[in-house]
């Protein structure tokens, strides 16, 4: 095999040369997928046949798919809300809630999600800066959030709606599956 190097190579010495190479093939291999069978599915978990496997992926996929659509409806929901309902937020709400969400951004994953030894994330110091970059892509965001919660605690609260203890751990439980 002959392979000629630019000029601008950086081993000067080979640079603008042509050399040849001999090079002896030892050995072909070529990927061999297994099987598609009852085999491939014992081996993939606790699956007697293909079928089980088959049922089990379907089921997943189609439950991710609705809870996509789920999440979709909910958002647009919240939304229409939130649209149909304008109102402005304090300006020292909304400067709060971004140095917290910039300061846990600096935090290890750990601590910010309050897995550290105290419990809870640390609150960010008062005179912490917030850069402009950071509040100019985050600020919409933050101000959904707050309006968000606003508004449909303002709901739950008109309807009377509470959540109990056994609603909680229903929710951490999909969540968690």
């Amino acid at each position: 095999v002959a392979v000629k190097y630019p000029d601008d190579f950086r081993e000067e010495s080979l640079a603008g040369r042509e050399i040849s190479f001999t090079i002896s093939i030892k050995d072909v291999r070529q990927k061999r997928l297994p099987a598609v069978d009852d085999d491939f599915a014992k081996a993939c978990g606790p699956f007697e046949t293909m079928l089980d496997l088959r049922v089990r992926v379907r089921n997943g996929l189609e439950g991710r798919a609705k809870s996509w659509a789920r999440g979709r409806l909910e958002e647009e929901i919240v939304r229409e809300i939130i649209e149909r309902n304008p109102f402005e937020l304090p300006e020292c709400l909304m400067e709060d809630r971004l140095r917290t969400m910039f300061w846990r951004s600096t935090l290890p994953q750990e601590a910010a999600a309050g897995q550290g030894s105290q419990g809870a994330p640390p609150e960010p110091p008062e005179d912490l800066e917030v850069p402009e970059e950071f509040a100019n892509v985050y600020r919409p965001v933050v101000e959904h959030q707050l309006k968000a919660g606003l508004l449909l605690g303002k709901i739950a609260e008109k309807h009377g709606t509470e959540v109990t203890k056994e609603d909680i751990e229903a929710r951490v439980g999909q969540i968690a599956e």
